[in-house]
């Protein structure tokens, strides 16, 4: 007897702390909190990074709260260093309540840019330049800010 009231003590704290963190994570997200954003070269596997090359895919991985239920609209806006917007990408979401609440926006670098003349042994253009630096990347959900980090590109 003892021991069951232990154990249903327990199962009741876990609970308890699971719908704290939960509550926590969407209180966060309405007050304009930031959530983590997680950088990677990588599509299939999260592998943090913080420093990538001008050619190829950046992807950010993003946690949504487990009570950030229903369909939403994602966007990912990428300013390059100079403040300027290199892209922007928007989706819908249909998160369900029991599932997977990660969702991922890209940058691809355009392939027909001066990475080739670069790979060709031609001289450094302007735009390689403004694609050097500090990057930002905001993502927000139904147009409201949830996400704000930064990489670093660096063009060889």
């Amino acid at each position: 007897m003892v021991r069951n009231y232990y154990s249903a003590s327990a199962k009741l704290l876990f609970l308890f702390v699971l719908l704290c963190v939960g509550m926590l994570n969407h209180a966060a997200a309405e007050r304009g909190s930031q959530l983590p954003l997680i950088f990677t070269s990588h599509l299939k596997e999260i592998v943090p990074e913080t420093h990538f090359s001008c050619g190829g895919s950046v992807f950010a991985y993003l946690t949504l709260p487990h009570d950030y239920n229903g369909t939403h609209q994602i966007e990912g806006v990428w300013r390059r260093p100079d403040g300027g917007i290199q892209d922007r990408s928007q989706f819908p979401v249909d998160l369900k309540a029991q599932g997977n609440h990660q969702v991922y926006v890209w940058l691809n670098f355009k392939e027909d840019s001066s990475l080739k003349e670069l790979n060709l042994g031609f001289s450094r253009s302007p735009e390689k330049n403004e694609f050097d630096g500090r990057w930002t990347l905001e993502v927000l959900a139904d147009q409201k800010p949830i996400a704000r980090s930064a990489f670093d590109v660096s063009c060889p």
